[in-house]
């Protein structure tokens, strides 16, 4: 055979017919195949194969081929790497793909740099024998491989002279490979496109699902329960107290940290009680003074002091078939305490001014984050009141104490305030959620809901919220302990620890009791209050 290269003329024209299939040849097993023809046209080699690399980068996979009879070689896969970690740089094929260095060799028989034994078993069997080789990578400047084109000359048993491709069909060659490799890198490019669609179509379909099931359980948890939020046990244990109180007369006195949702939880009772088409009255008792204050819950009659123009009808009466809800209980004045006492015996009031008492059927339900009990003992609060309003104490646990609940809210205030704002937000980033969950919540649910509200107002609309957009306190948080334990051990830790806090919450601090109710003794309770970083609330 002729070893001469072919004129430049034709070289052209064999480039303008592998340019033009580029352009028009939507099947890239087609297109590669244009491409080795020419390739073996310029370079006068016998056969050819074009191998590329598989999704995982470890695989070398024929994709074109030329010489039927040499088909039996076509469906061979290269590995890259041998035992899984080392190159497999005995392989001349992986070698090229690996470093991107052509490879040429006169005759492999005559090499011991790489190993043919495959190569030459095959050969044994189809009577072939292959003698120069040339390996060119497929690549571009400043990318990695994506492939090899193989080109091979071979002669039958005396079947002749025999010659090596010579030097001046390297270049010839390496650019036919960078033909194959635009080839190649775009259908793994428009591979790996699909996949991703695929993924985010999987993906969206999840998120929408997600976003279905959180909506049905936000709308069952609305419709049971008014406006609260949250599946957590200890949430599930207030919703059953709720359940078992509401359709009772019983007073209920409602505990907790500020900002946890008494108010809340006090129009649930009102909604599912028998009263619910009633008025439901709220007041704060720590919002006006004492004298005020008396008005305002019993009224006055017209003079009963400067100021009374006229007769005026109190909280009470205005409650009257519906529920009145006492707020901050525990700072209500003493004087005032005495007179909702009686309301409370006797379903009486006087107004101010007046000498005759008014009966009002009206629901008593109260609400405090103070220790009733210490205020009791140091005189501040009356006992028999105390007794009157604890009928059925409720406490609510904070947010820090609720898990996963705390998304759930977070979620809930994001759609409620967008819809109120009008603006579009998509939601967190995950180093935003991170930072929720790693934060105390000394404000619980307000403090909450302000966050959220805040970062609206800081996002840029059709964006994530960021870390970025929360005060510095979250994200110092965030850095000092994450949320969520790293392994069992530290979980177990974590959970036992707000089971302490909250049994310690609820005995208001009185180690005995609460070492009672988890059923450990005082000393083991001690103990693991002090591995815990652990306070008692009162002393003993």
């Amino acid at each position: 055979m002729s070893s001469v290269p072919k004129p430049s003329s034709w070289a052209l024209s064999e480039l303008l017919k592998v340019t033009s299939a580029i352009t028009t040849e939507k099947d890239t097993a087609k297109l590669l195949g244009v491409v080795l023809h020419g390739a073996c046209e310029l370079t006068n080699a016998e056969a050819g194969r074009i191998l590329a690399l598989d999704a995982t980068k470890r695989f070398l996979n024929v994709v074109a081929f030329q010489d039927e009879r040499r088909r039996a070689n076509s469906s061979q896969r290269i590995p890259l790497y041998r035992d899984g970690a080392f190159h497999n740089s005995r392989e001349v094929l992986a070698h090229t793909a690996l470093t991107g260095k052509l490879v040429k060799l006169p005759d492999i028989r005559d090499t011991a740099a790489f190993d043919f034994s495959d190569r030459l078993d095959l050969e044994a069997r189809t009577g072939l024998r292959t003698r120069s080789l040339l390996v060119v990578p497929l690549s571009q400047p400043g990318q990695y491989s994506v492939g090899v084109m193989e080109l091979v000359n071979y002669r039958e048993p005396n079947s002749g002279v025999y010659q090596p491709f010579p030097d001046e069909f390297d270049e010839l060659a390496q650019m036919f490979a960078s033909q194959a490799a635009v080839a190649v890198y775009n259908n793994q490019l428009e591979q790996e496109n699909q996949r991703l669609i695929t993924v985010l179509d999987e993906t969206n379909r999840a998120l929408a699902e997600e976003n279905t099931q959180l909506k049905r359980r936000l709308s069952r948890l609305h419709s049971d329960h008014g406006d609260l939020l949250g599946e957590s046990p200890a949430m599930l244990e207030v919703y059953e107290l709720i359940d078992k109180v509401a359709q009772t007369t019983a007073t209920v006195l409602i505990t907790g940290e500020t900002g946890t949702g008494k108010e809340v939880v006090a129009h649930a009772i009102h909604d599912k009680s028998s009263r619910a088409g009633g008025p439901f009255v709220a007041q704060n008792c720590a919002a006006l003074p004492e004298q005020l204050l008396e008005s305002e819950f019993f009224g006055h009659t017209k003079g009963a002091f400067t100021g009374a123009v006229a007769e005026k009808k109190g909280l009470f009466e205005a409650a009257s078939g519906g529920t009145m809800f006492l707020d901050e209980i525990g700072d209500l004045p003493l004087m005032l305490q005495a007179k909702l006492l009686r309301v409370l015996q006797e379903g009486e009031i006087r107004p101010l001014g007046s000498v005759t008492t008014r009966s009002v059927d009206v629901r008593i339900l109260a609400a405090t984050h103070q220790d009733l009990k210490r205020r009791v003992a140091s005189g501040e609060f009356r006992e028999d009141l105390y007794y009157r309003l604890s009928v059925f104490p409720i406490e609510l646990p904070p947010v820090r104490m609720r898990g996963d609940d705390l998304l759930l809210m977070a979620d809930h205030f994001l759609n409620e305030l967008c819809l109120d704002y009008g603006r579009v937000v998509e939601g967190f980033t995950p180093k935003a959620m991170k930072s929720l969950l790693s934060y105390g919540y000394p404000g619980n649910v307000r403090e909450l809901r302000n966050l959220i509200e805040r970062a609206i107002l800081l996002v840029e609309p059709g964006q994530l919220i960021d870390i970025e957009h929360f005060p510095q306190e979250l994200s110092e948080a965030n850095r000092t302990g994450p949320h969520e334990p790293h392994n069992l051990r530290d979980a177990v830790a974590q959970y036992e620890a707000s089971l302490i806090e909250r049994a310690l919450h609820r005995h208001h601090g009185n180690q005995t009791h609460t070492a009672r109710a988890l059923n450990v003794s005082r000393r083991a309770l001690i103990e693991k209050m002090k591995r815990y970083a652990l306070t008692s609330v009162t002393a003993e």
